[in-house]
């Protein structure tokens, strides 16, 4: 249909992605441009067709895609909350898990700013970790408590990591588990052990 478009005057050229067949039948992807040349009435004389092997590109593209749809998939099926945070801390991504460990609906959480669910005294060290995580691309972790809905605190252990995109950007992901009950319960464990020696110091 472009050739004949090409022929009847409406174009002057086209371009396809295209797969080729080499001579043992293995098949490679083609940039094909096709461009008419023609004498003083329009009439094409002859077409010019250039081919350039856009093979690896397309099998990069195609695997970069593959990759993306698996972590896509894992993310959305594990019970951690998995988040893509922007380097100004705005949450682009949340895993449907933010709604059983945290009470938040993902429409709700995602382009708010991560600070808006930490308590401010727990803030300061998250902020220098992602900043630091953003910087270098390296991976870092720790607790701290996040705020469910309702506004309750439960500690998490958290996980941040930087990727580069394709464009060479990095997209920071963070990885929270809730240990709520096992962080209070070492902490229940720490008051009465110092309670008993302050008494044993009596």
């Amino acid at each position: 249909a472009l050739l004949q478009e090409l022929l009847d005057g409406k174009r002057d050229s086209y371009r396809l992605l295209r797969r080729f067949t080499r001579p043992k039948g293995q098949e490679v992807w083609g940039d094909m441009a096709v461009a008419g040349v023609r004498d003083e009435t329009g009439r094409v004389l002859f077409l010019i067709n250039t081919i350039v092997d856009l093979t690896e590109l397309v099998r990069s593209r195609d695997d970069l895609a593959e990759s993306r749809e698996r972590y896509r998939i894992l993310a959305e099926h594990t019970s951690d909350v998995v988040l893509q945070v922007s380097r100004d801390g705005r949450l682009e991504w949340a895993s449907p898990s933010v709604a059983d460990t945290f009470g938040w609906n993902r429409d709700e959480v995602v382009g708010r700013s991560i600070s808006d669910f930490i308590p401010h005294g727990d803030w300061g060290n998250v902020a220098d970790a992602l900043a630091s995580s953003a910087s270098d691309g390296s991976a870092t972790g720790g607790q701290f408590r996040v705020r469910r809905r309702g506004g309750r605190l439960i500690w998490v252990d958290a996980t941040a990591s930087s990727v580069r995109d394709p464009h060479g950007n990095l997209v920071r992901v963070v990885r929270l588990r809730d240990v709520d009950a096992r962080v209070r319960a070492r902490i229940a464990l720490q008051n009465s052990e110092e309670r008993f020696r302050a008494a044993m110091r009596a």
